[in-house]
């Protein structure tokens, strides 16, 4: 079995003491028959790779209506040393990811990793009447909290735009506030397949940011930063799509704590995790890096009407 493997950054900020992270192209058709089977193909690679330990199921869930995660836990000298995260479509392995703690140390060879270009992005093909594909509706949001509940007060806070911008600014709630607010009643879809429609959203248009800082014509990414240590990386021209917008109020009522407070941003086109709560930085980027979940696989844009969940190794 060939593998190649490339080494990827973790964000800083994370609070869960994450070293490095290795994701792992599998240059062959995988078949997986069963969980069985599925853990067998985790051991061998892992194997591969000059890793010994126990290897154990931790959690899986369907990704839309063709992908499944599985996550395993690696445990070596009855220490938690690496998670797994391996994805299948239609039973056929697409990639694997090793997230170790920074108290495990490998060597593995890998290749380097090749930044994705916006410019081949295709157009979305929206339909705002329809459902994206793999996707179910649901009643309400399921509320995430992957790095902790961040507890922010206006009296400290500050929105920072800078990067390869004319002049870089911070903002507080007043002065984002005075920009201008717009509405607009969309849908809010999540990558894990479940959607919620017709939601009103209140806020200022990332379009009035570049007003005030100038943005360089080279740039190509956006990277937002959020107060619990959380990332998000986004192609500048979904970043600034017309209905694009930094989210104050949620269905006429200003954001409570879970939902992102005092301020998030919202791009109805991208699945929601490009959509950072507790936003408190944006910085504009020549060049391609990492997020929080781009560095675990996820997709580069994430477009939910092409169904880009993950990467394409």
């Amino acid at each position: 079995m060939e593998i190649e493997c490339f080494k990827t950054v973790m964000p800083s900020g994370s609070t869960k003491k994450i070293g490095n992270i290795y994701q792992c192209k599998i240059k062959e058709n995988q078949e997986v028959k069963d969980l069985e089977g599925l853990k067998e193909l985790v051991n061998s690679i892992v194997n591969r790779l000059g890793l010994s330990g126990k290897i154990e199921l931790s959690e899986n869930e369907s990704i839309g209506t063709s992908h499944m995660l599985y996550k395993f836990n690696l445990f070596v000298g009855g220490k938690r040393c690496s998670s797994i995260r391996v994805v299948l479509r239609n039973n056929a392995l697409v990639s694997l990811t090793l997230v170790l703690s920074e108290e495990c140390s490998m060597n593995i060879e890998t290749g380097e990793k090749k930044n994705p270009s916006p410019s081949s992005n295709k157009k979305t093909n929206k339909n705002e009447k329809s459902i994206p594909p793999g996707q179910v509706i649901i009643n309400d949001f399921i509320i995430y909290r992957i790095l902790g509940q961040p507890h922010i007060t206006l009296d400290s806070w500050k929105l920072k735009i800078f990067g390869e911008v004319e002049k870089s600014v911070e903002l507080s709630y007043e002065e984002l506030y005075s920009l201008g607010i717009q509405k607009y009643k969309g849908d809010f879809h999540c990558v894990t397949g479940w959607s919620v429609r017709d939601l009103l959203w209140e806020g200022v248009p990332t379009k009035e940011l570049a007003k005030i800082v100038k943005v360089r014509d080279e740039v190509e990414w956006v990277l937002t930063y959020s107060a619990d240590g959380y990332t998000a990386i986004i192609p500048i021209e979904d970043f600034f799509d017309e209905r694009s917008m930094i989210v104050l109020k949620l269905n006429g009522k200003v954001l409570s704590q879970e939902q992102g407070y005092p301020a998030r941003l919202f791009i109805p086109h991208l699945y929601g995790w490009k959509g950072g709560k507790w936003l408190t930085g944006i910085e504009f980027k020549k060049d391609y890096s990492d997020g929080y979940w781009e560095a675990l696989g996820y997709h580069e844009r994430g477009n939910v009407w092409l169904e880009e969940r993950f990467k394409n190794l």
